[in-house]
Parts: structure tokens; C-alpha cells; sequence
């Protein structure tokens, strides 16, 4: 692992962990639900900033390469030849191909529009994981409200920065793990 990716790992965690915990800390510093609302906008848009900046340092580190990872083939595609054969087969298909076929009509055993199971199953788990999240998010905030109505002091904040430093511990591992 280089420098920089060790440097990036500890930007992402140190990201990751002060937005976490800012995030959940809200509660005991500002009282107005809109505007935690708006620090939380604001906290996102800051987030996406800062992994952008990071990204493009990281662009620069690599000699502003950025299709450095292309294949030969996609960055040597103006060879006449192989382009030729490719239109003469095109070429071939629009004479015998049909132009209105069974399906264009409607006239074939699948019924266009409908969605299929793997679609279906992707939108049930997108909706699953949003109410998960708000469920979540709901919990880890009436944890910290009974905390505060016990006596605790900085009730949110304590529970925002245990979830800030393991966010920070994930993101840094992962990160390490995957460079």
C-alpha cells in the first residue's frame, strides 16, 4: 500500500466519523427539528465535497490519468478494419431481419410493461432498506431522548461520537482491506 492510499483511507475514515457524529450529536446542541434538517443537508452536501476533492487529488496523484485502467481494445478503437466488418454484418441483418416483428406488435406470449421478478425484488429491497434506515435512525434517536429524559448530560453526543469513532474504525479498515 502507497502513501497516498494509506492517506486516503485515514481522509474517507476521519470524513466518515465527524458526519456520523456530528450527525447524531444534533440533538443536544441545536433544538429545532428544521434545522437539524438543514444541517443534515448541509452535512451531506459537505460529505459529498470532500469525497469529490479527495477523489480528484487522488486523479491528480496518478498523473491526471484517469482512463488509466482501459483496455487496450476501448483506447485503440479507431482501427478501420474491425469497424468495417461490424457494419458489413449490420449491413447483412437489416436485409433479412424483419422490420415489425411479433413482439413490436404486442403479438408475442410476454406482456410488454410488465415488470419482471428481478426488478421487483430490487425495488422491495430499496424500499426495505430506506424504512430500515429510517427505523434506525428513529431508534438510535429515542435512545438518546430517554437517555436525556433520565438526566444524562450530552445524551446524543455521547451516542454520536461511539457511533462516529466505529464508523470511522469500519470506513478505515474496509478501506485498508480493499487497497
Amino acid at each position: 500500500m502507497g502513501e497516498r492510499s494509506g492517506r486516503q483511507a485515514a481522509v474517507d475514515a476521519v470524513t466518515s466519523g465527524t458526519v456520523i457524529g456530528v450527525w447524531y450529536s444534533l440533538p443536544d446542541v441545536v433544538a429545532s427539528r428544521r434545522a437539524r434538517g438543514w444541517i443534515k443537508v448541509g452535512l451531506l452536501l459537505a460529505n459529498g465535497v470532500v469525497v469529490a476533492w479527495a477523489t480528484r487529488i487522488n486523479d491528480d496523484d496518478n498523473g491526471g490519468d484517469i482512463g488509466a485502467h482501459k483496455s487496450d481494445a476501448a483506447v485503440d478503437s479507431g482501427n478501420a478494419p474491425d469497424a468495417e466488418v461490424g457494419l458489413s454484418g449490420l449491413a447483412e441483418l437489416a436485409v433479412v431481419a424483419p422490420v415489425i416483428d411479433a413482439e413490436t406488435l404486442g403479438l408475442s406470449g410476454e406482456r410488454p410493461g410488465r415488470p419482471t421478478v428481478v426488478w421487483a425484488a430490487v425495488v422491495a429491497l430499496a424500499a426495505l432498506g430506506a424504512l430500515g434506515s429510517v427505523a434506525a435512525e428513529r431508534s438510535i434517536y429515542q435512545w438518546g431522548e430517554r437517555r436525556a429524559a433520565r438526566g444524562a448530560r450530552g445524551a446524543h453526543t455521547l451516542i454520536g461520537v461511539g457511533a462516529g469513532i466505529a464508523t470511522a474504525a469500519s470506513v478505515w479498515a474496509l478501506e485498508r482491506r480493499r487497497r
